[in-house]
C-alpha cells in the first residue's frame, strides 16, 4: 500500500477520524502563526539593522498588516520615510508567492506612476539595470525580483519555518540589507525623481 493511501486509510478509521478533523480545522491557524512569526522576526531584525545605520533618518522598516501578511506579495521591507501612498516610490521588499510551489523572494515593486518624465524613467532604469547586474529579474509588476528560496509546496515552506524560522529570517534580512546597501543611492535618486510627480 502506498504512503498516501495508508495515511488516508489510517485517518478514516473511526478512532482516528475525530482527531484528523480537529487537526484539519486548526491547520490554517498553524500556518498563519508560522508565517506571522517569520514576518515579525524579519521586521524586528530589519528595524534593528536600520536603527544602527546612516539611513535611520531617511528610511524605515515597514510591515504589512497581520491580515495581509499571509497572502501573496505582502511582507516586510524598507520604505523611504515620509512616503505616502499617493506618491509613487521604489523600495526593497521581502515577500512570498505561492502558486503550486512557493517562492520566498526579494522584490522591488514597480512604482504606480501613470506617466513618467525622462529623468524619472532614467533613474528607474538605472536602478533596474544595476539590480539586473546582481542577478535580479524584472517583470511588468516588479522593477526587480530575486528568489531567496524556492519550495516545492506550501507544506515544505511551513516545515522549514517550524524548524528554523529565525535562521530563515536572518538570511532574508541579510540579503535585503546587502541589496539595499549596495543600491541605496540609486533608490534615493529614483525616489527623489518620483517625488517630483506630486
Amino acid at each position: 500500500m502506498e504512503y498516501d493511501e495508508a495515511v488516508i486509510e489510517f485517518l478514516s478509521q473511526k478512532e482516528n477520524l475525530r482527531l484528523a478533523m480537529e487537526v484539519a480545522e486548526r491547520l490554517e491557524e498553524v500556518r498563519r502563526r508560522l508565517e506571522l512569526r517569520l514576518w515579525r522576526t524579519c521586521h524586528k531584525l530589519l528595524a534593528d539593522r536600520l536603527a544602527g545605520s546612516e539611513w535611520a533618518d531617511t528610511w524605515r522598516a515597514a510591515i504589512d498588516s497581520d491580515e495581509e501578511l499571509t497572502r501573496n506579495e505582502y511582507g516586510v521591507g524598507l520604505e523611504p520615510r515620509g512616503a505616502s501612498d499617493d506618491v509613487p516610490r521604489v523600495f526593497p521588499y521581502l515577500t512570498r508567492y505561492h502558486y503550486g510551489s512557493l517562492n520566498f523572494y526579494l522584490r522591488v515593486p514597480r512604482p504606480d506612476a501613470k506617466e513618467t518624465t525622462d529623468v524619472q524613467a532614467a533613474n528607474l532604469l538605472g536602478l533596474e539595470e544595476a539590480l539586473k547586474q546582481e542577478g535580479f529579474r524584472s517583470t511588468k509588476k516588479d522593477l526587480a525580483w530575486k528568489s531567496i528560496r524556492t519550495y516545492d509546496s506550501l507544506n515544505s515552506f511551513l516545515l522549514d519555518l517550524s524548524e528554523r524560522v529565525d535562521e530563515l529570517a536572518l538570511e532574508a534580512v541579510e540579503f535585503l540589507w546587502a541589496t539595499f546597501e549596495g543600491s541605496v543611492a540609486l533608490f534615493d535618486r529614483a525616489n527623489a525623481a518620483l517625488r517630483s510627480l506630486k
